[in-house]
Order: structure tokens, then sequence, then C-alpha cells
């Protein structure tokens, strides 16, 4: 679940990176607002993979190690999976949303907007567009990083023991 969190809300963050989003009720949004709207999209990520990081200190005896490369690959299989169906979807609404389609879905609101509305909604869907690709590719390298964290912590901890034994 945290993860379709997390890819909810990478295009709204790259949205406010690439000024098409207002953040804060600013048109302009500040660099702190850019920090701040990537840290939330990524925060949770690096601070789920950091808190499987601690696993290190258990990495101790044959069961609880087998038990920790089970734990770690099954979050990394889920992580994948989850990076996967976000780069088919985000690329599926890239290019779902062609000026072509876009238009008529629009306008199927003239009822409830103004014409001037109309327009400024159509102009925001297509500047929008790109940051699918770039959420995507964010989507991945976050997912890479949450892979690496725990998964280096833990490496480094058994070259560790292993020189210890030796």
């Amino acid at each position: 679940m945290s993860g379709i969190i997390v890819a909810l809300l990478t295009p709204f963050a790259i949205g406010v990176v690439e000024r098409i989003i207002p953040i804060f009720g600013d048109k302009s949004p500040t660099l702190f607002d850019q920090v701040y709207a990537l840290v939330l999209a990524l925060g949770f990520t690096l601070g789920y993979g950091f808190f499987l990081a601690t696993l290190k200190s258990c990495y101790v005896g044959n069961i609880s190690r087998s038990m920790i490369r089970n734990l770690l690959g099954g979050a990394a299989l889920v992580a994948l999976a989850k990076a996967l169906v976000a780069v088919i979807v985000f690329n599926f609404l890239y290019l779902y949303f062609t000026a072509r389609r876009v238009a008529p879905l629009v306008f199927y609101l003239r009822r409830v907007l103004k014409p001037e509305q109309l327009e400024a909604l159509y102009m925001k869907i297509m500047e929008f567009r790109p940051v699918l690709l770039i959420s995507s590719w964010f989507i991945v390298l976050s997912t890479l990083l949450f892979i690496a964290i725990p998964t280096l912590a833990i490496a480094a901890t058994a070259f560790k023991n292993r020189k210890r034994e030796v």
C-alpha cells in the first residue's frame, strides 16, 4: 500500500520541481518547496530502506541470516514489481493523453467550466504529460536506492563478520 501512495505522490513532486504545479499557494515554488516536495515523494522509501538496514545488527547465526535474506529478497521483489507497474501505468498514461484524446475529455466539462478554464485545463494537462515519464524513472531510481540501502548495510556487516572469523 505504501508503494502505491509513493507512486501517486511522485508525479506531483516532479510537477512541483518542474514548476508545473504550485505548492503552498505559490505560483513559483522556491528551492525549499521543490526539495520539500521531493522529500515527500522519496522520504518514505528511503526511511523504510534505512529501517530495514537496521537488521544488520541481527545478521548473526545461520537461521537469522537466512530469515533476513528471505525478508530482504521479498521486499526487493515487491519493490521491483511496484516499480514495474508504475512504469507501465505512467508510460501508458503518457501515450494515452495525446492532444487528440485530451481535447474531448476537457470539452466534456464545458457545462461546468468557462471556456478560458477549459483552455487552461487542457494546457495544464498537456504540460503535465512529460512529468509522467520523469516520474516513472524517478520511481525506478528510488526503488533501486530502497533495495541498495539494506543490501549494502548487511553486505558490509557480513564482510566485517567474515573478517573477524578469520
